[in-house]
């Protein structure tokens, strides 16, 4: 974990005093069954759910003293680090107290739907009370995208798609690239929308997806499609802190070619990737550090492109 990571969990540590439980102040009776300041011992307490490499948080916070409950109900912790929004209790969270790995209403901008409608939604009031368009317009930085969910949306979808034409089709609310696959024709577009109808008439409990134009013309690396994941940590908002990891690169095992059927070729998550046979051999390949990715820009194209040197580090991050 950062340092400075364990310096903020650090402070954390002051205990405040604990509730009395015969205590008959007004917060009291409102809240009778909130123990939510420590326990007994009065070691600060965490509960962790499992999954997604949950010792990264579980291993410094004990590390740090800190103990754990497996109770998921139990509403003393300090801090509670979940998988899904749903395990916890807004209602209950104690602002300025306690501590959770998930923001209220996240999905605005974490579930692709969300993400989707808030910048139209921020286009549509841009215009309304600016008169105008933002600056940064979602057409120069979204490719072209439909809810499938959607009547006029879908009808639009199929009305401007020109057969040959390759779109991607996104569940809205999966990830690790799962429920991801390419549209190549009207056949195909009409096939899973039939599926859909008739899905829909048995059980309301379709996923939702969206469809957007793929960009043929990917910029690549070694002819590799990639990503950039990069991390930022907002520790507190008063102060405002924001703790920054520069982040890593990862790359499709396979060369890009649009025409590829292979779905690892497309898509750069780790979990599809690990299908592609070659993965075993290639693993190490997959991930780059962005050290790695600098080196490779300044020795294969920062000279032909007129770029600075360590550009990565000066000019990206």
């Amino acid at each position: 974990m950062h340092q400075k990571a364990r310096d903020l969990l650090h402070a954390c540590q002051k205990t405040p005093p604990t509730l009395n439980e015969t205590n008959s102040a007004p917060e009291a009776l409102m809240f009778p069954r909130m123990h939510v300041y420590a326990c007994p011992d009065r070691r600060p307490m965490f509960y962790i759910s499992r999954g997604n490499n949950n010792h990264l948080v579980e291993g410094p916070l004990l590390e740090l003293g800190w103990k754990k409950t497996t109770d998921k109900h139990d509403e003393r912790y300090r801090l509670k680090w979940v998988e899904n929004r749903c395990r916890i209790n807004y209602i209950a969270f104690r602002e300025g107290e306690q501590l959770v790995n998930h923001i209220p209403n996240c999905k605005l901008l974490t579930n692709k739907l969300g993400l989707l409608c808030s910048l139209q939604e921020y286009e549509r009031v841009t215009l309304l009370t600016k008169g105008r368009l933002p600056r940064l317009k979602m057409v120069d930085f979204v490719p072209e995208t439909y809810k499938l969910d959607e009547r006029t949306d879908r009808e639009k979808f199929l009305n401007d798609y020109k057969d040959g034409e390759t779109w991607i089709c996104k569940p809205t609310s999966l990830n690790q690239g799962k429920g991801i696959f390419l549209l190549r024709s009207r056949e195909e577009i009409n096939q899973l929308l039939s599926e859909r109808e008739a899905k829909s008439s048995w059980t309301r409990q379709v996923q939702m997806r969206i469809v957007q134009r793929y960009i043929h013309n990917p910029l690549l690396i070694d002819g590799r499609k990639f990503d950039i994941r990069a991390y930022m940590f907002i520790a507190s908002t008063v102060p405002f802190l924001v703790l920054f990891h520069k982040g890593y690169v990862r790359l499709s095992c396979q060369k890009y070619s649009q025409d590829d059927p292979n779905l690892t070729t497309h898509l750069t998550n780790q979990f599809v990737q690990k299908k592609d046979p070659s993965y075993k051999d290639n693993k190490e390949d997959t991930a780059w550090t962005m050290d790695k990715l600098n080196e490779y820009v300044n020795e294969n194209i920062a000279k032909e492109r007129n770029m600075e040197k360590d550009w990565v580090f000066g000019g990206l991050t």
